[in-house]
C-alpha cells in the first residue's frame, strides 16, 4: 500500500503523495480489503482467477473497452497518449475528492507538478476545454485564480470505461466486495463520485508500472498503443478468427488505423517494433500474426493486477446502503 510518509519528490514522478482522501481510503483498505487484493505492482495478477476466467474476463475487456475507441478519432487523437489518460483521470480524481470534502479541487499548476511535461499538459487542458470535457472556474475571493472541472463528457466517459473494467473484475473473481459494482457505479451518483475519488491510487500506480519492462507497458509507450493491443488481444481469443492448431488469426491493420484514426503506417511500426521484443511473430505473406508467450503472460498479469486494484477501490468506496439511499 502507499505510505503515508512518501513525498512528490519532483516534478514528472509518481504521485505517491496522499491526500485526506488516500488515508481515508488506505484505512479502509487496509482494514477491509481481501490481503490477496493488496498486493504492489503486478502481483495480484498472481492470485484467484483461473484461465477459463481470465479468458472470458479479457475477451470481454477487448470487446468492450475497444469499441469505445473505434470510430471515435477526436476521442483518440486527445486521449491517445497515456500521460493525456493520466492527467485526466487524475483531474478526475481529485475533482471527486473535493466534492467529498477529503482533497482540494485540481489547478494546472498542481496537475503539472504531480504528471510533470507543464507544456504538454497545458496545451492538453486547453484542448480539453476547447472540446467541453472540462471548465476553468475562478476560485471564490480570488478570480485569478482557477480550478478545473471536469465536465459530464469526461466524467461519464471515464465511468463507463471504469464499469467496463468492473464486469470484467468480476468475472475473473478478483476480490470484489459485491456484485454488480459496475451498474450501481453508473446509476447510483453518490458510489460514483467515492469510487472515482478513490482511483486517485489507480492513477499513480498505473503510471509507476506503465515506466516498468514489461509487453503491456512496452505498447502504451505508443499512440494507442493500448488500443492496439487490446485489437491483438479481441483477435487472439477470438475463436471464430484464429487457427486453432497454430494460434494464428488474420489482422487487418489498415482498417484499425482508418477506424483509430491513426496511420497504417504507425500501426506497422508498432507491430514490427513487438516482432523484434519477441512478443508476436507476422507471417506477412497471409496476413497473419500469432501472439507470443511473453506477450500472453504480461498482458494476463498486468490485467488481473489492474482490476486486483479496482477491487481494492470498491472496497474503500462502500458505505452504509441505507445511508447512501437515504441521499
Amino acid at each position: 500500500m502507499l505510505s503515508g510518509t512518501q513525498r512528490v519528490v519532483g516534478a514528472g514522478q509518481v504521485d505517491h503523495e496522499p491526500s485526506a482522501c488516500g488515508d481515508y481510503f488506505l484505512t479502509i483498505f487496509n482494514s477491509g480489503v481481501p490481503e490477496e487484493c493488496g498486493r504492489r505492482p503486478m502481483e495480484a495478477g498472481r492470485f484467484g482467477s483461473n484461465e477459463a476466467a481470465y479468458e472470458a474476463a479479457i475477451r470481454h475487456c477487448a470487446g468492450s473497452i475497444l469499441p469505445m475507441h473505434l470510430g471515435e478519432k477526436l476521442v483518440n487523437k486527445i486521449f491517445g497518449r497515456s500521460i493525456q489518460s493520466h492527467a485526466a483521470g487524475l483531474l478526475a480524481a481529485m475533482h471527486c475528492e473535493a466534492q467529498i470534502g477529503m482533497g482540494d479541487p485540481p489547478t494546472l499548476a498542481v496537475l503539472q507538478q504531480k504528471i510533470g511535461s507543464p507544456r504538454t499538459l497545458a496545451s492538453f487542458f486547453a484542448l480539453l476545454k476547447l472540446a467541453g470535457y472540462i471548465r476553468a472556474v475562478p476560485v471564490e475571493g480570488d478570480r485569478r485564480q482557477k480550478v478545473l472541472e471536469p465536465t459530464h463528457l469526461l466524467l461519464d466517459g471515464l465511468k463507463t470505461w471504469l464499469a467496463h473494467h468492473l464486469r470484467c473484475a468480476e468475472i475473473a473473481a478478483v476480490g470484489l466486495p459485491a456484485p454488480g459494482l459496475a451498474d450501481r457505479l453508473l446509476s447510483n451518483a453518490d458510489y460514483g463520485v467515492r469510487y472515482v475519488a478513490g482511483t486517485r491510487m489507480l492513477v499513480a500506480r498505473t503510471r509507476e508500472e506503465m515506466a516498468r519492462d514489461h509487453a503491456w507497458a512496452w505498447f502504451d509507450r505508443y499512440d494507442c498503443g493500448d488500443r492496439i493491443a487490446l485489437a491483438l488481444a479481441r483477435s487472439h481469443y477470438d475463436p471464430v478468427a484464429r487457427d486453432a492448431r497454430e494460434d494464428w488469426f488474420p489482422f487487418e491493420a489498415r482498417s484499425l488505423a482508418s477506424a483509430l484514426g491513426i496511420s497504417h503506417s504507425h500501426i506497422r511500426n508498432v507491430l514490427n517494433g513487438a516482432e523484434a521484443r519477441g512478443y508476436l511473430s507476422q507471417d506477412r505473406g497471409r496476413g497473419r500474426l500469432r501472439l507470443e508467450q511473453p506477450f500472453l503472460d504480461d498482458m494476463r498479469t498486468w490485467h488481473l493486477t489492474f482490476w486486483g486494484w479496482l477491487a481494492e477501490v470498491a472496497h474503500g468506496a462502500e458505505q452504509d446502503p441505507e445511508a447512501e439511499g437515504s441521499r
